[in-house]
């Protein structure tokens, strides 16, 4: 029963708090800005299985319906990404760069699914539309073309083989060459720091030889020095004694 109670009371409850809620667009005045096309809806997500109207659609930005069929393809949802290209062909037909660039797309997706005949429907919309973006013409063009003229492409696919092996064999080689050329700098800088070293060590006995033999020379003069004034006193000593034995005699 207390359960019964309690479901009882958040019916009315919930029912009572929905009655409140209102619409913030009914309480908006007449004179208020309307909102931008990017406040129309919330943000797409492209794992929803909702997939906006073409009316709902029409109210956005092409540049909007551009970056949702953009998301869609990068999740690998290549149907839903058609859906949005093709709504901005059909709606934004006066924004000649936005239904080139979904032309592109579209017809992009169908020649990756080898799709050809489709994928060129959309290529050649491209090249007749006047005012298109050089870009896309471009693009729509080379492609075209590898469509229409699959031979020649597997010959341009070929040579452009050939061209990257004989690239990726120069820069091999001039790698190799580069990695020999470091090894033999290394190496030359290892017998330079060797040499080096042995000079500083050599450099060091240098001066300790020159500092002991000035040393050396240093104390043989003060022994010199010393051992002439030990001749020069008993010199002196002899001469007085031999003076002092003349006189007594």
């Amino acid at each position: 029963m207390y359960i019964f109670n309690l479901l009882v009371l958040l019916f009315f409850t919930t029912t009572s708090h929905t009655m409140i809620i209102k619409d913030p667009k009914m309480e908006a005045p007449e004179t208020e800005e309307k909102t931008s096309s990017y406040d129309i809806m919330p943000p797409y997500n492209p794992y929803s299985i909702y997939v906006p109207s073409k009316d709902i659609l029409s109210q956005l930005s092409a540049n909007r319906v551009m970056d949702m069929a953009a998301s869609a393809y990068a999740i690998n949802y290549s149907g839903k990404a058609l859906y949005f290209y093709t709504n901005v062909i059909d709606i934004f037909k006066s924004d000649t760069a936005a239904v080139a660039w979904a032309n592109y797309e579209a017809g992009f997706i169908h020649y990756n699914k080898n799709q050809d005949k489709k994928a060129l429907e959309y290529f050649d919309a491209i090249l007749q539309l006047k005012g298109a973006p050089t870009t896309t013409q471009s693009l729509a063009k080379m492609i075209a073309n590898r469509i229409r003229n699959p031979k020649e492409f597997k010959v341009f696919k070929k040579q452009e083989d050939i061209i990257f092996l004989a690239d990726r064999k120069a820069k091999s080689f001039l790698d190799k060459q580069i990695a020999r050329e470091e090894k033999v700098a290394a190496k030359n800088q290892r017998a330079l720091a060797k040499e080096r070293k042995k000079r500083e060590k050599e450099e060091q006995q240098a001066i300790k030889d020159a500092e002991k033999a000035i040393k050396d020379a240093e104390m043989q003069r003060e022994k010199e020095e010393q051992q002439a004034i030990k001749d020069a006193k008993k010199a002196m000593e002899e001469t007085v004694t031999e003076e002092t034995v003349t006189e007594e005699s």
